[in-house]
């Protein structure tokens, strides 16, 4: 595994094979694949893979990634109502460096940083 994600109901990573795999409860279609069933092995994350995948974070109800060439892609629950079924390119103006939640945040930097 090059990245794992891990959040109470769900668990996402970057596999050797550059996919992205995750599984767990799928309530707000955190899991990126179209539904909202559960899955308890890991399902390959389809929109992703043309995108080349380089960091994963998981909050409570959703899923970010950061692709090249800093682009990040959200799914899940984006504010109450509101839920994104598939990873879907979120646009953020600069180029994102390094990405990072918590169970209800996402926190992106771009530029330089220490």
């Amino acid at each position: 595994m090059l990245s794992v994600s891990q959040q109470p109901t769900t668990l996402t990573i970057i596999a050797n094979d550059n996919q992205v795999y995750a599984w767990g409860q799928g309530y707000s279609f955190q899991l990126g694949n179209s539904s909202e069933e559960d899955h308890y092995v890991p399902i390959k994350i389809n929109a992703l893979q043309d995108k080349e995948i380089i960091q994963i974070a998981a909050g409570e109800n959703f899923s970010v990634f950061l692709s090249v060439p800093g682009e990040v892609h959200f799914c899940g629950q984006l504010v109450i109502g509101t839920r994104v079924d598939t990873p879907t390119l979120i646009v953020m103006g600069p180029v994102i460096r390094s990405i990072d939640s918590g169970l209800n945040h996402v926190v992106a930097l771009s530029g330089m940083f220490f």
